[in-house]
């Protein structure tokens, strides 16, 4: 992701292929991959102009499969994310409405220099599929829309500061999928 250009990061979650399995041929993704909690989640931040001096540390474990935006500030990297516990979401994703552990929408304060991250929660409810308006990418943003998990909402666009949220109810026959942007 791209933090105005200055930085790119990377979290490397601590997943692992089980070999064995992918060598017999098993195609069911949710028993190919283990989550090794105890290893952490490594935090890669690499300048853009010194690509060879990358900033490499490691903090709580947590995965994660979307990004919404990211932005410097001072000498802080905000990055606003969907984190999940763990894996567990990967068996999740065919079945929506049997879902459990979701993420929720959670902004990270990563500091290269200190080698530290710290999180908040900005939207308490399990959501997936963040994205921001493209025209913000790398760059400071307000709004975060996402698919939150509910058959009440198919879409949730959450206001960060303060955090407010509005969602227009579905209709029965509509399900979310990945929010494609379209500036107005």
């Amino acid at each position: 992701m791209n933090a105005r250009r200055a930085d790119y990061n990377f979290g490397l979650v601590p997943v692992k292929l089980k070999l064995l399995r992918a060598m017999m041929g098993s195609n069911d993704l949710d028993k190919l991959f283990r989550f090794d909690e105890k290893d952490g989640t490594e935090i890669i931040v690499v300048p853009l102009n010194d690509p060879e001096q990358p900033v490499r540390f490691t903090v709580d474990s947590f995965w994660q499969w979307h990004f919404a935006g990211a932005y410097e500030k001072g000498g802080q990297i905000v990055v606003d994310f969907v984190r999940h516990p763990d894996f567990r979401s990967l068996g999740e994703l065919d079945a929506p409405k049997e879902r459990s552990r979701l993420g929720r929408l959670t902004r990270a304060f990563l500091e290269p220099r200190s080698k530290k991250m710290h999180v908040e929660m900005l939207w308490e409810h399990e959501c997936e599929l963040p994205r921001i308006d493209p025209r913000f990418e790398g760059g400071l943003h307000s709004k975060v829309f996402l698919s939150p998990d509910s058959c009440e909402h198919l879409l949730a666009k959450v206001n960060i500061e303060p955090v407010k949220v509005d969602s227009p109810p579905p209709k029965s026959t509509e399900y979310p999928s990945e929010i494609v942007m379209v500036p107005g």
